[in-house]
């Protein structure tokens, strides 16, 4: 988890214009992990969803801090769908490689293939 609050803070400090590559993709849902890393101590913490491609890793991370019942929430939202749902779409935008099987996006949202429920942090992300 302390590579997602590196990266975490490293995204904030990455140009837009390095944002221009996208991830938007039917993934198997099993594949999927939602982890807030916030704690009830703490205001706000990092969260993110890891998706397992083989022997790739995409890391998706929300680029600003979560509220401790936002973090919460919102990992028990995708685990829910995770297990009604054998595919999602999952999207990010502006990769970053660190490591040679390892990726990090900035989480945009994940959605049921049908595309009628979506979950974000941000609610423009599901438009």
């Amino acid at each position: 988890m302390k590579k997602i609050i590196y990266f975490f803070l490293l995204g904030l400090t990455i140009p837009s214009f390095l944002l221009a590559e996208e991830f938007d993709r039917k993934v198997p849902s099993s594949h999927i992990k939602a982890e807030c890393d916030a704690t009830e101590a703490d205001e706000r913490g990092p969260f993110g969803i890891v998706y397992q491609e083989g022997e790739l890793t995409h890391d998706f991370l929300v680029m600003t801090g979560v509220y401790f019942d936002t973090c919460k929430e919102l990992e028990r939202k995708i685990t829910a769908l995770k297990k009604k749902y054998r595919y999602l779409i999952l999207q990010g935008s502006g990769k970053t490689l660190y490591a040679t099987n390892n990726y990090y996006w900035r989480w945009k949202s994940i959605r049921t293939v049908d595309r009628k429920k979506c979950l974000s942090y941000f609610v423009h992300d599901c438009e």
